[in-house]
């Protein structure tokens, strides 16, 4: 099975065995409305375990645009993520909160048919190198359900990238994403 890893460049790394499965949980723990966030994900690629983070980050990066994204932007992106030829991240982490969902302070403010995205995303794998990015940002009022997720394009204006340099991030280029005034569409 290809899988495809960019440094610079994509360079083809061959796994003999590969797999992918999305599971829900039983309809008991939720009731009749299984949240699709409740998915959990289970990937086996063999005994390099940087070839299944990189493959697990990518994934988190399509699910959420296949799941919940539009028409337009699942036939514009996901052919090329799924194909290898993009590369996409999933930045929920930020440098004071962490991974606290409800305390976010990255923002994500209408203006006509534009977000603007104001923040910084820390600990982000391929924040040094990604195409896309699904970027969670605070869209309303306080805690986990002002919370929003947005399909960025990292090649937009506002956009710094800063890569952290640490020993065995070379492969996944880990690193923060500082977005200033950056306009996404809304659509």
């Amino acid at each position: 099975v290809p899988i495809f890893i960019r440094a610079g460049k994509m360079l083809p790394v061959t796994c003999t065995e590969a797999s992918v499965e999305f599971k829900r949980p039983p309809r008991e723990t939720f009731g009749e409305h299984v949240p699709p966030s409740s998915a959990h994900m289970r990937i086996r690629l063999g005994p390099d375990l940087a070839i299944g983070l990189g493959v697990s980050v990518h994934t988190l990066s399509c699910f959420p645009l296949a799941a919940f994204g539009s028409d337009a932007q699942r036939d514009t992106w996901l052919p090329e993520l799924v194909g290898g030829e993009l590369l996409g991240a999933y930045s929920l982490s930020e440098p004071q909160p962490g991974s606290d969902a409800a305390a976010l302070t990255t923002s994500a403010k209408r203006e006509g048919d534009c977000y603007v995205i104001n923040g910084e995303k820390a600990s982000i794998t391929y924040a040094g190198m990604a195409d896309a990015c699904i970027v969670f940002a605070r869209t309303g009022g306080s805690g986990a359900r002002g919370v929003g997720a947005l399909l960025v394009p990292l090649d937009l204006p506002g956009i710094t990238r800063r890569v952290y340099q640490s020993a065995g991030e070379r492969l996944t280029q880990r690193g923060s994403l500082v977005f200033d005034n950056v306009r996404v569409s809304a659509d």
